[in-house]
């Protein structure tokens, strides 16, 4: 060989690409270059002279292996066509050696074989040729759990707006429905307060005191009926989000004097002290009838589950960032597993207290709906058997 000639030994284990030289039948790894060694952590000491499934034999521990089946297969038809053959994508897993821990390591790859023939025709070695593709293959696996995860999560979220809908849907036809029903039933009370009032004054003829007293009982029991109604009917507007909102500056004295005085005959009659506190002077950021009708429903509680002789407190004050509201009471109490439930819609305090039909159980929800709406919250503390204290929190008027 000439100093001019090319030193295919020397550019054999200097390529980059891994190449193994094979010698038919046993198929004896006759030659090896570095690539080779780096790629599949082996010594060429080790391995020359040695058959190349004794060398690289499947993983034990994967039933299944398939890359010695598929590779033997691939250079016995190099051998019976003399020509090269083009292998798919194998996993072929390579042997740790015990300096690294031992044991297989998974490993993907794309071989080539080809053929080296004898003068005869007849194949001599064949080289075998390999490019390492395990980081690609797992990163297509990656992108494919990550596409099924996309399609999982936008299948999901389909779900979720479906479900969300039909919810949607769902309310609006209850709130159709409680809209409807409400004033349907407030036609004939209407009417029949009309024809009370017609007979107690005189029109249809005079009128016995029993009988008065029977009218009495009459418009008392339209009356209330008429509350649960506007209740149920004040729910559905809510629900629907048709309620109208004034917001001002609301002095909170003015409001809970207002409150205090409508409620408390009731109190009187029932035998409870209704204590106001001084004036806070201090204005929220609000309505005016929102946050009336939300002290009323919290003072005609507080009436409610208050025992003859008890106590109810309306106090006023201010926060860093907001004012507040607090109606405190003697009565009944909340259990703690209960102080949530009870601003849920038709959820009464103590139902088994109640007589049938003293109430729809929307107050608290309502009132609650009420506050949010305007900024603030409605929560509460309460013992079981020692008392309530609920408080109306609103954003402050400037």
């Amino acid at each position: 060989m000439s100093p001019n000639d090319p030193d295919f030994e020397a550019l054999f284990h200097a390529s980059p690409a891994p190449f193994l030289v094979l010698r038919p039948p046993r198929f004896t790894i006759i030659a090896v270059n570095d690539a080779y060694l780096r790629a599949t952590m082996t010594d060429r000491d080790a391995i020359l002279g040695r058959g190349l499934f004794e060398v690289f034999p499947d993983n034990p521990d994967d039933p299944a292996a398939s890359g010695v089946r598929n590779l033997r297969a691939s250079l016995e038809r190099v051998v019976a066509s003399r020509r090269p053959d083009q292998m798919a994508v194998q996993k072929y897993d390579i042997r740790r050696p015990a300096s690294a821990g031992g044991g297989f390591e998974e490993r993907w790859w794309t071989p080539l074989n080809t053929p080296v023939l004898a003068p005869d025709g007849t194949v001599a070695s064949i080289i075998h040729w390999v490019e390492d593709v395990t980081e690609l293959v797992r990163a297509r696996a990656d992108r494919s759990e990550l596409d099924r995860l996309l399609m999982a999560e936008r299948s999901a979220l389909a779900e979720a707006r479906n479900a969300r809908a039909d919810v949607e849907a769902a309310n609006l036809a209850k709130s159709e429905f409680l809209t409807v029903m409400s004033h349907e039933l407030r036609t004939p009370l209407n009417a029949i307060a009309g024809y009370t009032e017609l007979m107690e004054m005189g029109l249809r003829g005079p009128l016995t005191e029993q009988q008065r007293d029977d009218l009495r009982r009459i418009r008392a029991s339209q009356q209330h009926l008429l509350g649960l109604i506007n209740q149920v009917l004040n729910y559905a507007r809510l629900e629907s989000g048709t309620v109208q909102y004034d917001i001002t500056r609301v002095p909170l004295d003015d409001v809970v004097a207002s409150a205090a005085n409508l409620i408390a005959p009731q109190a009187g009659a029932k035998g409870l002290t209704l204590n106001v506190g001084r004036p806070a002077r201090i204005a929220a950021h609000a309505d005016a009838d929102k946050v009336r009708q939300i002290m009323l429903n919290l003072l005609s509680n507080a009436v409610k589950y208050t025992s003859r002789g008890g106590h109810i407190g309306i106090a006023s004050e201010r926060r860093s960032d907001h004012v507040r509201v607090l109606v405190r009471d003697t009565g009944l109490g909340v259990p703690q597993g209960k102080l949530e439930t009870i601003f849920e819609p038709f959820v009464q305090l103590n139902r088994a207290l109640n007589r049938p039909g003293e109430g729809t159980g929307l107050g608290l929800a309502i009132s609650r709906d009420l506050a949010r709406w305007m900024g603030g919250d409605l929560t509460v503390e309460s013992q079981e058997g020692v008392g309530s204290t609920f408080t109306l929190s609103l954003p402050p008027a400037a």
